[in-house]
């Protein structure tokens, strides 16, 4: 029979799959070349153990400039309301993923910046097993002012991590009690946290069901339902770190920390927590008050592309 042949294009580098990000033997998260954060495995899963979470998809990385509009760093945002940018080049090696916003992106979704690139990097030593082991990954936006008056406004980066509610997951234990009625997979975790004895829970979305759990089982891969653990974040002004606490002895228990610092003097860096869906985003995105919020003697002031700032946010995975 004759030979078929099809012109078959390989996906864009980084969309795949993408340098992963933690250290070495604690797991991981890929920052993919649309910006999406995909194939988690940071809560002890291996393929003899917890399925892999394929993507959070409230997950994301979003940034503004002064008083113009907010932008998630996706191509694509898979959370209702992002608006995302029309592109990103993606280049990585291990343990270093980048994102590169192109001219014409960066012009029209950050106004007044000449550049922006976002860094995901995890620590690596050479012939050091145990200093490439710390469980934790680490994302950059660095930036770089044009010559516009508007380069002179505040820089803001956002990190949205909802890794608390576990999306088209499930858990398979010991039900405390029947199902009850729940609006959300939040109320569902709400209901957890106040029963003493529960320890996980199931949430099935076409029922509006919550079934709460005594045990805390390894997490596999079903459609329409969301599970967790029983726990919540909470902020530690000492550290700036906002964590997500999930007591137990389990390999899925816990905590997980999100921190943040700026290398521009007198930055800020604040936390805060949202339900489902693009609560942080549309927070970043409100119209500040007074106007657009310029930099005074701390930020660059035009006239030329000069270093506005590196904004950091730490990462780190759970740890029993």
């Amino acid at each position: 029979s004759p030979t078929v042949t099809h012109d078959v294009e390989d996906p864009p580098s980084g969309m795949r799959s993408a340098v992963p990000l933690g250290g070495i033997s604690t797991g991981a998260v890929e920052l993919r070349g649309d910006g999406s954060l995909r194939e988690w495995t940071i809560m002890n899963q291996s393929p003899g153990g917890s399925a892999k979470i394929q993507v959070f998809p409230d997950a994301y990385f979003a940034a503004k400039v002064g008083g113009s509009a907010a932008v998630a760093l996706q191509t694509h945002p898979l959370t209702p309301g992002l608006r995302g940018v029309a592109s990103l080049v993606y280049s990585g090696s291990y343990p270093v993923s980048r994102l590169l916003l192109p001219k014409e992106t960066t012009a029209s979704a950050l106004p007044g910046l000449a550049s922006a690139r976002l860094f995901g990097f995890s620590q690596y030593k050479v012939d050091d097993m145990e200093g490439s082991a710390r469980p934790m990954a680490a994302f950059t936006l660095a930036v770089e002012a044009g010559p516009t008056p508007s380069a002179g406004c505040d820089l803001e980066f956002l990190m949205n991590l909802p890794t608390a509610i576990e999306p088209d997951m499930a858990r398979k234990g010991t039900a405390l009690q029947p199902p009850a009625a729940a609006g959300s997979a939040a109320a569902c975790l709400a209901q957890c946290n106040a029963a003493a004895l529960c320890a996980s829970w199931n949430y099935d979305h076409a029922a509006g069901a919550c079934t709460l759990q005594k045990d805390a089982p390894n997490v596999f891969y079903q459609p329409g339902t969301s599970c967790g653990l029983r726990g919540g974040w909470g902020y530690n002004p000492a550290t700036q770190c906002l964590t997500l606490s999930r007591p137990g002895s389990g390999g899925s228990n816990g905590e997980m920390s999100l921190c943040g610092s700026a290398s521009v003097p007198g930055a800020t860096v604040s936390f805060g927590t949202y339900g489902v869906g693009g609560g942080a985003f549309a927070d970043l995105d409100r119209p500040p008050v007074g106007g657009a919020r310029c930099s005074g003697g701390a930020g660059p002031r035009g006239g030329g592309h000069q270093r506005l700032a590196d904004h950091h946010l730490w990462l780190a995975l759970p740890r029993p």
